[in-house]
């Protein structure tokens, strides 16, 4: 059982340093017995990462397909 736990620590601490919000609030013990309410807060923290990330991915293609205008004097 210590194995399992080192395991979903060492995953919650890769997901912490990649920034995912929300994780902080997940026991390591909950996930490890099933605690429906730690594995939904889980998926949502990781939805709401995915969905932040796609948002910030766009806005960056978007900028790069703008042309970039510099005012000229007349």
């Amino acid at each position: 059982m210590e194995i399992q736990l080192d395991n979903i620590n060492l995953c919650l601490s890769t997901l912490r340093n990649q920034h995912v919000a929300g994780v902080e609030a997940v026991s390591p013990q909950e996930l490890r017995d099933g605690k429906l309410k730690a594995i939904l807060a889980l998926f949502f923290a990781l939805s709401r990462h995915k969905q932040a990330a796609k948002v910030r991915a766009q806005q960056q293609q978007q900028q790069e397909m703008t042309p970039n205008r510099q005012c000229r004097p007349l």
